[in-house]
């Protein structure tokens, strides 16, 4: 078996361009980011002034993540 077909067989060590990746990055960190946004958005209705402040920035920045 010559190294190509070994490459092939073996998902590891398979090469991605540096743009494939950091489109799968971005978009892995955009659904991240609408998944705890959504959960925030839950616990919201329990907490208290200051720390509603404090996830108001979060949910902000969170909404800037997913654009």
């Amino acid at each position: 078996m010559d190294k190509e077909q070994k490459t092939l067989k073996s998902p590891l060590s398979a090469k991605f361009c540096p743009e494939c990746m950091a489109k799968v990055a971005g978009e892995a960190q955009k659904s991240l980011a609408r998944e705890v946004l959504s959960r925030l958005e839950i616990i919201e209705t329990h907490i208290d002034l200051r720390t509603r402040e404090k996830l108001l920035r979060l949910k902000n920045l969170l909404k800037q993540i997913i654009g």
